[in-house]
C-alpha cells in the first residue's frame, strides 16, 4: 500500500513541478514578448507623432500658400477693377470728345448752310 501512496505523491509532485515549469515558460515567453513589443510600440508611437508633425507642417505650408494665392487674387481683382475704371474713363472721354466733335461739325454745317444762303 505504501508503494501506491508514494507513487501517487510522486505523481502529484511531478504534476506540480510540470505546472511550475509551465508557469516559468509562460512568464519567460511573456517577458520576451514585452522585450519585442515595447520597442515596437515606441516605434509606432514615434511614427504616429512624426506623421502628425509632418501633417501639421503640410497643413501650415498649405495655409501659407493659400494666403499667398488670396493676396495674388486680391491684387488681380484690384488691377482688374483699375483696368475697368480706366476703360470706363477712356470710353467716357471718347464719347464726350465725339459729341464735342459732332457739335463742332453740326455748327460748321450750320455756318456753311448760312454762308450758302447768303450767296443765293
Amino acid at each position: 500500500h505504501m508503494g501506491e501512496v508514494n507513487s501517487i505523491e510522486l505523481i502529484q509532485l511531478r504534476w506540480e513541478e510540470v505546472g511550475r515549469r509551465e508557469q516559468l515558460v509562460a512568464k519567460e515567453m511573456h517577458e520576451r514578448q514585452l522585450k519585442i513589443w515595447r520597442p515596437l510600440s515606441q516605434v509606432a508611437l514615434w511614427a504616429e507623432a512624426s506623421t502628425k508633425d509632418r501633417l501639421k507642417e503640410q497643413v501650415s505650408t498649405l495655409k501659407v500658400q493659400q494666403d499667398k494665392l488670396l493676396v495674388k487674387q486680391q491684387h488681380r481683382d484690384r488691377d482688374a477693377n483699375r483696368a475697368a475704371e480706366e476703360s470706363r474713363r477712356l470710353r467716357y472721354a471718347l464719347d464726350s470728345s465725339a459729341s464735342i466733335h459732332r457739335n463742332e461739325l453740326d455748327s460748321l454745317k450750320r455756318a456753311i448752310d448760312r454762308l450758302r444762303r447768303r450767296r443765293v
